[in-house]
């Protein structure tokens, strides 16, 4: 559990890097989790993630647009402003299908 106060909040930063993580791979969110970390009760989105969003590495950039996109109807009108700024439609869509189109291969031990 990577929960900053080891009862699935919901609220921390670690629930939300957790819960971005998992939309972003196309999983739902931990259905353990007491709070939706996607409404952003925190303001961890909007004021600490987003701001730094282009310090980060491409990937981890397309990764929270992506979540940010698929939470459409959980995040704040806020995020959703900041979001529609920062979105570049085919580069996303791009990254989307890719994660869509992982080919995983499992080869037999010998």
């Amino acid at each position: 559990m990577t929960c900053y106060y080891g009862d699935n909040c919901g609220k921390c930063k670690a629930c939300l890097k957790r819960t971005l993580a998992l939309i972003a791979a196309g999983w739902n969110p931990d259905p353990d989790l007491k709070l939706n970390p996607m409404k952003d009760d925190q303001k961890f989105l909007e004021k600490d993630i987003l701001p730094r969003l282009s310090a980060f590495d491409k990937k981890r950039q397309l990764e929270t647009l992506l979540a940010i996109r698929n939470s459409w109807n959980d995040v704040s009108m806020e995020v959703r402003t900041v979001y529609t700024k920062l979105y570049k439609k085919k580069e996303l869509d791009d990254y989307a299908f890719s994660l869509k189109t992982v080919d995983i291969k499992i080869e037999n031990e010998e």
